[in-house]
């Protein structure tokens, strides 16, 4: 679990978003997984380099909405990525 995490920083760091964003969703989908909200967010990072804003913006909301007090660090970045989204319009507006 642990390695899937630091398999996509490493994939990451090479600018490899795809392989990256997939080895943070695996990692974040395996049974026992202690940061699973972290990895739900750095998939979500991934997304947005990839500007597949309305997938990021999704996950970032899922993080939101999640009742797991252990990721209250995770949450708190994740409603600062949705305002920044926000504010650079990469969120639709309801009409």
């Amino acid at each position: 679990t642990y390695a899937l995490h630091q398999v996509g920083h490493l994939y990451a760091k090479n600018g490899d978003w795809e392989q990256a964003a997939q080895s943070f969703k695996r990692a974040a989908s395996t049974k026992g997984n202690v940061i699973r909200m972290r990895s739900t967010y750095e998939e979500a990072r991934c997304l947005e380099e990839l500007e597949k804003f309305e997938e990021a913006i999704a996950l970032y909301e899922r993080i939101v909405a999640s009742k797991d007090e252990s990721a209250l660090t995770v949450k708190a970045l994740s409603e600062e990525r949705l305002l920044w989204l926000a504010a650079n319009r990469r969120i639709k507006k309801s009409s």
